[in-house]
């Protein structure tokens, strides 16, 4: 089908890094990912067990800052998975240009457009230097955040239990059994929302790769539906060339 090549939204630089994109975002749906999830709940819930076990007020406190705390593991986990993710029209196009030009570097030497190629990839990642800077100013901004979260959470759980251990006899091993549990248990939920978005991702790349397999061409030789020419003849005559 030469005419859905003829357009410039699928071009073969563009297609091998929409397949690429997709079939990593599949992968959120399957294989390692899926062993993730499955880490994810047994640590939330062997967390849980372990802190219960270590100090029963100790941990209620504690959970009551739970939601904070996995909220805060999941902007960590979003801010690590988004960087990779939220790249800018122009920073696409680069890479476009970039696979394009390795594809076709003998017409580019041939034509003597090294410098044109070079200004062009240059020109589209220098526009998206104010996109990549925003987008890295706010994602430490929310990372400072969560970070800030995590260590109040944790300070007040010392305080608490510094208040148990002084007054109600509880001891050191016990109050740090009952801290860490809490903490990683939410550290685990916050991380596993943090990947909630992706199997969104992967349903609709999915759903993208398989409009693309089953998308027929306008001019399809294996058809017997359309308009049929007769096969021309062997013979090749030239009038009046002269």
């Amino acid at each position: 089908d030469m005419a859905f090549f003829d357009d410039s939204k699928h071009s073969p630089g563009r297609l091998t890094a929409a397949l690429a994109t997709y079939a990593l975002r599949m992968n959120a749906i399957s294989g390692v990912q899926l062993g993730a999830y499955c880490q994810f709940a047994a640590s939330l819930i062997a967390g849980l067990i372990i802190a219960f076990f270590g100090s029963w007020k100790l941990t209620l406190v504690m959970l009551a800052m739970l939601p904070l705390m996995a909220g805060a593991g999941g902007i960590q986990m979003a801010v690590s998975i988004g960087l990779d993710k939220n790249k800018s029209a122009d920073s696409l196009a680069a890479n476009q240009v970039a696979s394009d030009t390795v594809q076709n570097i003998k017409t580019i030497c041939a034509l003597v457009s090294e410098q044109w190629t070079r200004n062009l990839f240059q020109d589209l990642l220098q526009r998206s230097v104010p996109h990549q800077a925003r987008t890295s100013s706010w994602a430490a901004l929310w990372y400072g955040i969560s970070q800030g979260i995590l260590f109040f959470s944790v300070a007040l759980g010392f305080w608490y239990g510094s208040k148990l251990v002084q007054d109600e006899g509880l001891t050191f091993d016990k109050m740090i059994q009952s801290l860490m549990g809490v903490f990683l248990s939410a550290l685990a939920a916050g991380q596993a929302l943090a990947f909630v978005g992706d199997i969104n991702e992967a349903k609709a790349a999915a759903h993208d790769i398989f409009e693309l397999l089953d998308s027929e061409s306008s001019i399809n030789p294996s058809s017997d539906v359309g308009r049929k020419y007769s096969v021309w003849g062997p013979h090749v005559s030239f009038l009046d060339y002269l």
